[in-house]
């Protein structure tokens, strides 16, 4: 039994029933008593009654009223997190495209590099704590761990371009290397990347149909 149920039954029964036999114990100690009858027995009653009506109307206004405040609380929430979502899918959907260019690509690196400053100002300003589903922030760190690994090669490349570019014995520069590797990161990344972007797809069209049901249950 949850804490609010027991503290509910306690207010409803336990107390009230403590207080009507402790009443009438005294009311049967004092029954002779006539000066007592005439003045304590409408005390106590409209004190009784006070007890067994009131008290659980306001149990019930109050528990109305903290179950309004948490359909607020959730609804600002959810809000959160698809504004969150739709942030990081525009920046998802366009490296897609950017890994769909150096798909087509071969032997050079585009000038345009892959994206990932929404990615971390969302999780510096701690956003990822409103998305609940954990299917999408492990598609998600998987999809910027690749990101960032082919951006990280790819500023390799640019560097031994533009700087040394070592020539090896079998013909092939520094830069050449540099870029077999990160070719291979491609595919895996595209893929996961429009993985990631359906999943986020998804969820952003559910929580269009959550939000506005959680809305009308704050405004009932």
């Amino acid at each position: 039994m949850s804490r609010q149920r027991i503290l509910k039954w306690l207010v409803h029964w336990a107390f009230p029933s403590v207080v009507l036999l402790g009443s009438l114990a005294y009311a049967m100690l004092h029954v002779r008593d006539v000066s007592f009858l005439s003045g304590t027995i409408g005390n106590l009653l409209a004190t009784l009654i006070g007890v067994l009506v009131g008290v659980p109307i306001a149990l019930e206004i109050e528990s109305a009223r903290t179950g309004q405040e948490m359909s607020e609380s959730e609804s600002r929430d959810r809000a959160t997190e698809r504004d969150t979502l739709e942030v990081l899918l525009g920046e998802v959907l366009g490296n897609l495209g950017r890994m769909q260019l150096r798909r087509e690509l071969t032997g050079s690196v585009p000038i345009e590099p892959l994206m990932n400053s929404r990615w971390r100002a969302i999780t510096a300003a701690g956003m990822l704590r409103y998305i609940r589903s954990p299917q999408i922030l492990a598609a998600l760190s998987d999809a910027y761990r690749l990101t960032e690994l082919i951006d990280d090669f790819e500023n390799r490349v640019r560097g031994a371009v533009w700087g040394i570019n070592v020539q090896y014995p079998d013909g092939e520069t520094a830069a050449t290397k540099i870029l077999a590797t990160v070719t291979q990161f491609h595919e895996p990344a595209r893929i996961t990347i429009g993985a990631t972007a359906t999943l986020i797809q998804a969820r952003v069209a559910q929580l269009d149909g959550i939000i506005p049901a959680l809305n009308g249950r704050v405004h009932r």
